[in-house]
């Protein structure tokens, strides 16, 4: 069985001559579930608020998802506009997520 492991730590963004500021990547990830773009309807967006609440709950600096869960952070991203510099790490994370053999215990 495969996963995609995703790295959850937030990050520092640079803002050049100003101090920088840190990207919560969790909460991001949420907001990426949930973007109007993706137009979803109710059992959807029950699905989407129940990966985002599985991304918030997770223990350490990364979690495993599935198949169908990394695809809705990647149909998320894909319809998102306005993103910018401070964003580039957060779609590397979601669109080159690693795929990693999972063996079921």
């Amino acid at each position: 069985m495969t996963a995609f492991k995703l790295l959850l730590s937030d990050y520092e963004v640079d803002r050049g001559d100003q101090p920088s500021i840190p990207f919560r990547v969790r909460d991001s990830l949420c907001e990426v579930l949930m973007n109007p773009a993706r137009k979803l309807n109710g059992p959807e967006l029950l699905k989407a608020h129940a990966l985002g609440q599985k991304i918030l709950d997770a223990e350490g600096d990364f979690i495993l998802l599935n198949q169908d869960e990394i695809n809705a952070l990647r149909s998320g991203i894909k319809a998102a506009t306005g993103l910018g510099r401070a964003e580039v790490e957060l779609v590397r994370r979601i669109l080159e997520a690693e795929e990693v053999d999972v063996t079921e215990a």
